[in-house]
């Protein structure tokens, strides 16, 4: 795997673990700014469900540890090889 990939899936992977709470803390500025504006309540109920949640930090975990995984295993090297040996075969 290229390091520009394993980067990639890094940056992504930490993209998604991120995605429920700055999505929270976007919908609490939200109810402060409704609330600054005069209204007596704010009703708003368009919470991530927890499934969500799970999911998005199962999946940002897999990115992350594949993308690390593959830095650190110099996996760049292997693949750079393998593909050079199928291509004069």
């Amino acid at each position: 795997m290229k390091s520009a990939v394993a980067i990639t899936l890094i940056l992504s992977g930490v993209f998604i673990v991120a995605l429920p709470p700055l999505s929270d803390a976007w919908l609490g500025h939200l109810y402060a700014g409704m609330l600054a504006s005069g209204a007596n309540s704010v009703n708003i109920d368009v919470g991530m469900p927890d499934l969500y949640r799970i999911g998005c930090f199962m999946l940002g975990a897999a990115m992350i540890f594949v993308g690390l995984a593959a830095l650190l295993t110099g996996s760049r090297q292997t693949y750079a090889t393998q593909s050079t040996a199928a291509l004069f075969h």
